[in-house]
């Protein structure tokens, strides 16, 4: 049984914003739950480490040879999108554009073998949304085996837009943390 709450339902998702912002594309938790987020990141565990810290020694113990020193919400200084398992999320796209997303573990970091690669219930494939439109998944559970996606911890979600307005399709690259109990 989870200790922390599921504070994104159906009916109130996280908000993850693709978004164009003087004119460079990006992907963050919508500006309403960027508190949030942030909140998140300075919670500490019964030991007293809070998960920014957390974070930074499960990527360093986890990254792969060539990747960074640290997260991309590091290394890029944006909040990162912090979900917990059994939340929901709902893509969005500002401006209104279509736009296809797909989640999978992070290559930058060694792999939880017994983890899902996709954290989202049903998604086998990108999952496209049309112009005007929003997407919500919820997140997997644990298995019987007690694993689930915060034993990987470290996701990637990759989305293309389909901008009509530059006559291209633009990738979007940003990291997503789903945290576990401690």
């Amino acid at each position: 049984m989870s200790l922390k709450p599921k504070e994104f339902t159906a009916a109130r998702p996280l908000v993850v914003s693709i978004h164009r912002h003087d004119g460079e594309w990006s992907i963050h938790a919508h500006a309403d739950h960027k508190e949030k987020m942030e909140e998140r990141l300075k919670a500490r565990d019964p030991k007293g480490v809070s998960l920014e810290d957390s974070i930074l020694e499960k990527w360093m113990r986890r990254r792969a040879a060539k990747a960074p020193a640290a997260p991309h919400f590091k290394e890029h200084a944006h909040t990162p999108v912090i979900a917990r398992e059994g939340e929901f999320l709902k893509f969005e796209c500002d401006p209104k554009f279509g736009f296809a997303v797909w989640v999978d573990r992070d290559p930058e970091v060694c792999t939880e073998p017994r983890a899902p690669n996709n954290p989202l219930v049903g998604w086998k494939f990108p999952m496209t949304v049309s112009p005007g439109q929003g997407l919500i998944a919820e997140i997997k559970g644990k298995d019987a085996a007690g694993v689930g996606p915060a034993n990987q911890a470290f996701y990637k979600v990759i989305a293309w837009v389909f901008d009509p307005e530059a006559r291209e399709t633009i990738t979007v690259d940003p990291d997503l943390y789903i945290e576990g109990d401690p």
